[in-house]
């Protein structure tokens, strides 16, 4: 599939697995923060992206302009954005207290989240390098990229995993190769996953959360 070269620049983000791909667009590319203001986006979706949606089980993609939320409910991949409050996108809910973010899970082994046994869950703030410069307040213009450490947005988020019927369930903190660093505490109820994600890490800062279910 092509975009046009002058919808390039107007690219806000996108979510990429390897079961699928979504893209937005914005408009008037008024980002804020990580996805920006979500009143200001469109979804496009083109026949080939469908089909590679349709295949990873995506029942559902919404875009609610009154609050600002942005969720894709599936079968093995789920998630969405916003700058606070609780969030339900299926077999993923989530709830954002302090920072706004996109919180992401998806299977590892290819099986829907109702039977897989390695899902990698995701909470993205917003990272930037030392020294960005930002022409205006919404930050749509970026005047200087700035130069490494890439200072990253404290955040957290409590999350909910459906996963259907389990023995037992470890989540651990991820760092930026993917290596378990650090014990998440977790509990299961009712084929339900619970625990809760933070930025600042021990570690380091982490995105990403590696869930192993006993089936």
């Amino acid at each position: 599939w092509h975009v046009p070269p002058g919808d390039l620049k107007r690219l806000s983000f996108a979510f990429v697995s390897d079961d699928g791909m979504l893209i937005i667009i914005s408009d008037h590319h008024q980002s804020s923060g990580l996805l920006g203001n979500l009143k200001q986006k469109i979804v496009i979706m083109l026949p080939e992206v469908l089909k590679l949606v349709g295949d990873a089980g995506v029942r559902s993609v919404k875009v609610d302009n009154a609050s600002g939320v942005f969720s894709v409910s599936g079968a093995k991949t789920a998630g969405g954005y916003a700058t606070g409050g609780a969030v339900d996108c299926g077999a993923v809910r989530f709830d954002l207290p302090d920072a706004p973010a996109a919180v992401w899970a998806s299977t590892l082994d290819g099986e829907t989240f109702a039977s897989s046994r390695r899902i990698l869950v995701s909470h993205v703030t917003d990272a930037r390098n030392t020294g960005t410069i930002l022409a205006e307040n919404d930050a749509a213009v970026m005047t200087a990229w700035g130069k490494p450490p890439v200072l990253i947005r404290v955040g957290s988020a409590g999350i909910r995993l459906s996963v259907g019927a389990a023995s037992g369930v470890r989540v651990w903190a991820l760092d930026g190769a993917g290596r378990r660093r650090a014990d998440v505490p977790v509990t299961l109820s009712d084929g339900v996953v619970g625990f809760s994600v933070n930025v600042r890490q021990p570690f380091g800062a982490t995105f990403h959360y590696e869930v192993e279910v006993d089936r």
